[in-house]
């Protein structure tokens, strides 16, 4: 049996809760649901009122039995700069000293107060050599550690955290096949 995790994207009006397998190509939808964000309780997605976001949270796994405890977060939040760029092909391991090495270029700011990190979107090869294109992220420290530390408030161990974007990017290269496609999320 594969390895359960809830998903849990957290948005200033809904959180969403989704208890899925983990890393499978096809994962199977255990169960799912929505609710309303406590007043107050999430700013930007940062969570400000850990107690009653974690309250809730709690009551509405017990009234939909969910006993998972392993936590993968989708993170909505104006303060994560996300660029798409192209590198050189280089082996999967180098990829990160490429972006580390760029990162100044691709966010002006000062990277040590951010996580940076990447999703490749494509591997192609245009009239001169093989190329990369990447979703290059950064996430302040703070938000990440934000998220960690309602994971500890409620028990939980992080397996992940994503960018909402992504999640919306990974769905929609599933369910949309080639050419022209129109893509809207409406939240």
């Amino acid at each position: 049996m594969a390895k359960k995790v809830i998903s849990i994207e957290v948005g200033s009006q809904l959180i969403k809760v989704c208890e899925v397998d983990y890393k499978k190509k096809n994962p199977k939808v255990y169960q799912m649901l929505s609710f309303e964000t406590p007043v107050g309780a999430v700013e930007d997605g940062y969570i400000r009122d850990k107690q009653g976001f974690a309250a809730a949270l709690k009551e509405q796994l017990i009234t939909a039995r969910i006993k998972t405890t392993d936590v993968v977060f989708s993170i909505n939040s104006t303060k994560i700069a996300n660029r798409e760029v192209v590198i050189p092909a280089v082996k999967d391991k180098k990829i990160n000293a490429v972006i580390m090495a760029n990162a100044t270029e691709y966010f002006p700011i000062d990277v040590s107060d951010y996580i940076i990190a990447h999703t490749v979107l494509e591997r192609f090869k245009d009239e001169e050599s093989a190329k990369l294109k990447l979703q290059v992220l950064a996430v302040p420290t703070a938000l990440v550690k934000n998220y960690y530390g309602i994971a500890k408030v409620l028990g939980f161990h992080v397996e992940n955290i994503d960018y909402f974007g992504n999640s919306f990017y990974q769905i929609v290269k599933k369910q949309v096949g080639s050419g022209v496609n129109v893509a809207v999320q409406i939240n």
